[in-house]
């Protein structure tokens, strides 16, 4: 969590988490349920407010145990504790079900809410293992679990690194416990991997416990009428309220276990596979996945990129190139094409979109375009693996950032692209044209020097290097 010379998250010259205060509206705490009368010790709030991404500390009773999250600026409800969340959370407070959990999964954690709040309440007796797609989820969880004095690997927790679905945790199966906010938008067979998809990842008489928006319940059910044909389930408990419906299933024989040698990427894949036409390059077929950008709305900022790094930052014999948050791979594959780079690497938070980027990449390179470029994933920093090790040299650094982290992480994110640049390097960045002001602000207080910007389509781009 240390870039060479900063310290511990503080970004240099002044600007941590004090300076950024007023930007990102103070660090309140909030107050979910009874609470005991001492508030939590400074030291725990304190580990969470120096994380560059956090919002705001949240302090959440479950029971008779409290735990301080932080909600974190990039992940869904990074303002306050989401309100299906906290359906989940009563609905398990008033049940007895947790009691008897021995192995539990948090799936699709975000900053590890629902399982580090059954954790505290359950202690020694139970193991928890929180997992999710987004590695800034899982670095939130993490500091979460320490904050918390539950630390990832100890005896009652694990938080693997970042996967999809039930992927990363086969190590801690079989489970008696699932809990899942279930996400709105990964589409039908995403929808059925989360709910269906643990297989003998799942003891039998386990219990998944999630809490759909109401407009998924008529899809769920369908989901679950045609699973309870392979396989019994029962219900154990179902409220539906305007926006929610809370539901406890119950599989007595546990679950059937998905087809061998199963794609990774196919519960997540839109169908069919679209083929693109990308100018300078011919048609492409795009690895399309729910829950990731459309690659249609990428189109213009994949132009704009490419076009204006070819012009800030003309291509060099054996050149290496960093794709910082690549969508479905678009910007890479006309990279490869215009500029033939020894070396072209991709670095990003969302574990689907580099797999995603990754196949069409891959696709793009069987059709006869390979060259001589080696394209792989770089290596991040180990807590913090969205962004690149210092050091690394690049010619060119290219991509966009999400404006959702916030100033003070976008800053220490600048800081870390411009660590990896080489000394002629150049790092081009795409953002809304609104906000170009802004990024010339954060470049400069990141250590940057700011160049040449340029803009299309309500889309601006600006080039930057090494201070």
């Amino acid at each position: 969590m240390v870039l060479p010379g900063y310290g511990s998250w503080a970004v240099k010259q002044g600007s941590g988490a004090r300076a950024h205060a007023a930007l990102r509206g103070g660090s309140a705490r909030a107050n979910i349920g009874p609470q005991p009368r001492r508030s939590a010790p400074s030291h725990r709030v304190s580990i969470l407010e120096d994380f560059p991404w956090t919002a705001q500390v949240l302090d959440v009773a479950f029971r008779r145990s409290r735990t301080v999250l932080p909600a974190v600026n990039g992940l869904f409800s990074s303002r306050r504790l989401d309100t299906g969340t906290a359906v989940l959370l009563r609905a398990l407070e008033k049940s007895r079900l947790p009691d008897g959990a021995r192995r539990i999964l948090d799936l699709g954690c975000g900053n590890g809410v629902l399982g580090l709040c059954l954790q505290r309440h359950l202690g020694a007796a139970a193991h928890t293992t929180l997992v999710d797609r987004d590695r800034l989820a899982v670095a939130a969880a993490r500091l979460a679990a320490r904050a918390n004095h539950l630390p990832h690997g100890s005896d009652q927790l694990a938080v693997p690194d970042a996967g999809l679905g039930y992927a990363p945790c086969s190590a801690a199966a079989p489970f008696d416990l699932v809990v899942t906010n279930v996400p709105a938008k990964v589409g039908r067979a995403g929808l059925r991997e989360m709910l269906f998809g643990g297989g003998r990842l799942l003891a039998p008489g386990a219990v998944l416990a999630c809490v759909p928006l109401t407009p998924l319940v008529a899809e769920i059910d369908a989901l679950r009428a045609r699973e309870a044909e392979r396989t019994p389930i029962e219900s154990v408990y179902e409220k539906t309220s305007n926006d929610f419906r809370t539901v406890f299933w119950r599989f007595p024989a546990g679950l059937r276990e998905p087809a061998a040698g199963r794609d990774p990427l196919d519960p997540w894949r839109r169908s069919p596979e679209p083929v693109v036409d990308v100018p300078g390059v011919g048609p492409v077929r795009v690895a399309a996945v729910h829950d990731v950008p459309e690659f249609d709305s990428e189109h213009h900022r994949t132009m704009l990129l490419d076009e204006f790094a070819a012009a800030v930052a003309p291509a060099r014999a054996g050149e290496s190139i960093l794709v910082v948050n690549p969508d479905h791979g678009l910007l890479a594959v006309r990279l490869i094409a215009r500029r033939s780079p020894a070396r072209l690497d991709l670095i990003g938070r969302d574990v689907l979109s580099l797999l995603a980027a990754q196949r069409t990449i891959a696709g793009h390179l069987a059709g006869g375009q390979r060259g001589a470029t080696t394209v792989g994933e770089a290596a991040g920093q180990p807590d913090l693996p969205w962004l690149p090790l210092p050091g690394n040299n690049h010619d060119l650094v290219v991509g966009h950032l999400d404006w959702e982290e916030g100033p003070r992480a976008l800053e220490f994110t600048l800081r870390a692209l411009g660590a990896a640049l080489g000394a002629e390097g150049r790092l081009v960045l795409a953002v809304e044209s609104g906000r170009l002001q802004q990024l010339r602000r954060l470049a400069t207080a990141a250590g940057l020097r700011c160049g040449r910007d340029g803009s299309r389509q309500r889309q601006a781009v600006l080039a930057m290097r090494r201070g």
